[in-house]
């Protein structure tokens, strides 16, 4: 496995026991983002696409995150 993808598995797993303490699913965005990224780079993407899909995909996350916080409340 290449360097870059084992840089990506270990932001998600970073992400993800940040959200496992924190526990507002606010950090699930960049966890999500940061998986598929890690396709991405195993799939040989260009960097700078890695990390434009790394941010399209954790803003979705985090903007359908608050979506539904709010409508639970």
């Amino acid at each position: 496995m290449e360097d870059i993808v084992v840089y990506w598995l270990l932001l998600a797993a970073v992400f993800l026991i940040g959200e496992l303490f924190i526990r507002t699913f606010y950090l699930f965005g960049p966890t999500l983002g940061s998986l598929i990224t890690g396709v991405t780079a195993h799939l040989e993407f260009p960097f700078w696409s890695q990390w434009a899909i790394f941010f399209f995909v954790s803003i979705i996350f985090i903007v359908f995150t608050r979506e539904i916080k709010k409508s639970m409340k």
